[in-house]
């Protein structure tokens, strides 16, 4: 009987030495009693570009001006683009963005006007291998066309935006852990 309570004592402190490990038997005792030092470690993500796309979108409106304005007399637009958000899908991404356009002109009393609008856009960009567990690494929008104008009545302001969208997508593939101490 003696034995077996042995035995079952020797299991259960292995047990717990493999449970804990060497180092942490050691951290317990360095708790006043001269051991060393217990390391804080941490798990710090490794991340791998899988793949990228682009997608172009365009937009054509007609936007009222109102008070209308002097067609003579020039005008000039500001251009802010943005992207709003980014999902990540399987097999591909959908991004929403929109284009913040400023639009100052003088109308024909020789006032002069702002006239804010928003232009939203959409592009689902299809990227094969790609799953919804990943995240985006990077994204970026850029106007790469922009033709405005003031109808010849001076009530419409008539304006094409064309847009590129990259979206660069990255996946979680290992876990560096990093510690402190010795």
């Amino acid at each position: 009987m003696f034995k077996n309570v042995m035995r079952t004592l020797l299991t259960l402190c292995l047990g717990v030495v493999l449970t804990l490990g060497v180092g942490a038997a050691g951290c317990l005792a360095s708790s006043g009693h001269g051991g060393y030092p217990c390391p804080e470690c941490i798990c710090e993500p490794v991340y791998m570009i899988v793949a990228c796309g682009t997608c172009e979108v365009c937009d054509e409106r007609e936007i009222p001006l109102c008070p209308p304005a002097n067609p003579d007399l020039p005008f000039d637009t500001e251009l802010t683009p943005v992207i709003d958000f980014v999902q990540v899908l399987n097999g591909g991404v959908r991004v929403l963005a929109h284009v913040d356009k400023v639009i100052t002109y003088t109308d024909v009393n020789g006032i002069e006007r702002v006239r804010f609008e928003r232009v939203p856009l959409q592009c689902e960009i299809p990227i094969p291998g790609v799953v919804f567990t990943d995240t985006v690494a990077n994204q970026t929008i850029e106007i790469i066309l922009e033709i405005s104008d003031i109808s010849d009545d001076g009530r419409t302001f008539v304006e094409e935006i064309c847009v590129q969208i990259r979206v660069s997508i990255q996946r979680l593939f290992a876990c560096e852990l990093v510690c402190n101490g010795d």
